[in-house]
């Protein structure tokens, strides 16, 4: 079952800042797409802890 993350209070602007796009670039594995510049992202995969 898909997924949706919102990273609250990220600063996507000046220093310091969170790409989001970068973000799901490196953990496409997971199926991890970006949804705008706010940090909202849908993961696809189903993500489980290993065991």
């Amino acid at each position: 079952m898909p997924s949706v993350v919102f990273l609250r209070a990220v600063n996507v602007g000046g220093t310091n800042r969170c790409r989001p796009a970068v973000i799901a670039k490196q953990l496409s594995k997971f199926g991890l797409l970006n949804i705008g510049a706010v940090g909202t992202f849908v993961v696809r995969e189903d993500v489980r802890p290993r065991t």
